[in-house]
């Protein structure tokens, strides 16, 4: 299971030392995720993602998170999507998919349908969202919470 971490300024103002509040987060998840660690912050730094690996579905490095989008959204995700191959047959026309990960069907998911693509995801599931163009941030979990 990965671990997954965040922080962010409502306000969008710049936030004291982000990465190494976010490195902080990290070492502290690392036994979360021991096969890679990595994070992202935002250039105006209000907000930034950090993310603890265990590789499960496609082990490539080009699977690492954050992952970016190709419309430049931003995804750190924990969890298990039963039926992406399904997911990634439906958006196949709609995307260029880079992986065989799950993390990349989420995020084509997300930027076809925006919040209802939870409507289409079946597993156990966390994960955080930057939305570039719109500077939105959306999070959420699997139905059940099995993934806080």
């Amino acid at each position: 299971m990965c671990g997954i971490s965040g922080i962010f300024n409502m306000n969008f103002q710049k936030i004291d030392s982000p990465q190494k509040k976010i490195k902080t987060m990290i070492k502290l998840l690392s036994h979360r995720g021991p096969d890679f660690h990595n994070h992202w912050i935002h250039p105006n730094q209000f907000i930034g993602f950090g993310h603890n690996r265990l590789s499960i579905i496609d082990l490539s490095q080009k699977a690492n998170q954050p992952m970016e989008g190709i419309d430049n959204n931003l995804i750190t995700f924990n969890g298990e999507i039963y039926n992406y191959k399904e997911i990634r047959s439906l958006l196949k026309n709609d995307w260029d998919f880079k992986t065989d990960s799950d993390t990349e069907c989420i995020l084509s998911a997300y930027s076809k349908y925006g919040v209802n693509c939870l409507d289409n995801l079946r597993g156990m599931f966390s994960f955080s969202i930057w939305h570039s163009k719109k500077n939105e941030l959306f999070c959420a979990r699997d139905r059940f919470g099995i993934k806080p």
